[in-house]
């Protein structure tokens, strides 16, 4: 198929794609799917993938989970009644690195040319997934599965929304993101290239190609369980995603600095006149107070902010594992 022009791709951006996938005999699918505490709905998630594989038949494919140190059995559940059928890949990581390790951990075992990602909860529907796969044959890179109807709590959306919008500022794209996407295998291959710590997936996909859509989905809530993803963590996943890809905290505290430097040479320089015209002393401890510790807490603020990046230099260069993979076990080779 030839490259698309840039036009092109801007203007297919907002075509809707068409919902009947195109087959392409012998592609191969990898469904990687992040587990934690999944007992519940692993089975009918599994289920939900295998009957939307059985529509378009002419794929072949495979399901990688990837537990993440999951405290309850969806271990046992996963190897007792679904590795039987012969289209299952279980990778046990040795403590929980995360959603992101978990997912760098299944690309880093699939076999497919398109990567489908989804979460365990049921929240997306596994049906949906012949939608994602019909823009990848058609040319597309990448594909979100983007609700169109949330089913989260406040706070959820909330942050979401800040995520999503750092996203399309930090990495110059006009769609959000979700959990929910399908990705060509070259594109995977270059972003599991990348050995940083704590990195934002999406936004390394998007480093690598700018040939991205979106298909509009329905989310569900959660059937079993709270999310793992609170107000808080979603806050700081925020922040890993602006100290990460961006210096703009740099530059605010730097200009920041700045500002208050010349409004404090400005009072120093009234006081010193005043002082100087009038020959008396100008009074007012207590505002020498308060701009001693204003201006102390600027130089705090960024020390603070400096460290935050010098810590992730640390980190990177220190070579911190992003997932380590306790076992595996591998129903396709074993048949």
């Amino acid at each position: 198929m030839p490259s698309l022009t840039i036009c092109e791709q801007n203007h297919r951006q907002h075509l809707k794609p068409s919902i009947a996938p195109v087959i392409v005999e012998g592609t191969e699918i990898s469904i990687v799917v992040p587990v934690y505490n999944s007992e519940a709905t692993i089975v009918e998630l599994v289920e939900g993938v295998r009957s939307a594989m059985r529509s378009i038949p002419d794929y072949a494919y495979e399901i990688i989970l990837v537990n993440d140190c999951s405290t309850d059995d969806v271990s046992g559940i996963i190897t007792n009644q679904l590795i039987e059928h012969g289209d299952i890949v279980l990778l046990n990581l040795s403590r929980n690195f995360g959603q992101g390790g978990a997912l760098l951990a299944g690309w880093n075992h699939v076999r497919g040319d398109y990567v489908v990602n989804i979460d365990d909860d049921l929240q997306f529907d596994p049906h949906d997934i012949p939608r994602l796969i019909s823009p990848l044959v058609d040319g597309y890179d990448v594909v979100y599965g983007v609700p169109i109807s949330s089913g989260v709590r406040l706070g959820r959306r909330i942050s979401t929304w800040m995520i999503n919008r750092m996203y399309r500022s930090l990495f110059s794209v006009n769609h959000n993101r979700s959990a929910f996407s399908a990705v060509r295998r070259p594109i995977i291959d270059a972003v599991c290239e990348n050995r940083g710590a704590n990195q934002f997936l999406d936004g390394l996909i998007a480093w690598h190609t700018s040939n991205m859509t979106t298909v509009d989905i329905v989310r569900s809530k959660r059937k079993q369980g709270r999310s793992g993803h609170s107000f808080m963590s979603l806050l700081r996943q925020t922040f890993h995603i602006l100290s990460n890809h961006s210096m703009s905290p740099l530059l605010i505290v730097a200009w920041l600095s700045f500002f208050l430097a010349i409004i404090g040479l400005m009072m120093s320089g009234t006081v010193a006149v005043l002082a100087l015209i009038n020959e008396r002393t100008v009074p007012g401890w207590a505002s020498l107070f308060v701009g001693i510790t204003l201006f102390s807490s600027v130089q705090l603020l960024t020390l603070g902010m400096m460290s935050e990046y010098v810590a992730r230099m640390h980190l990177r260069s220190n070579n911190e594992p992003q997932y380590f993979v306790r076992d595996k076990i591998d129903s396709i080779e074993e048949e």
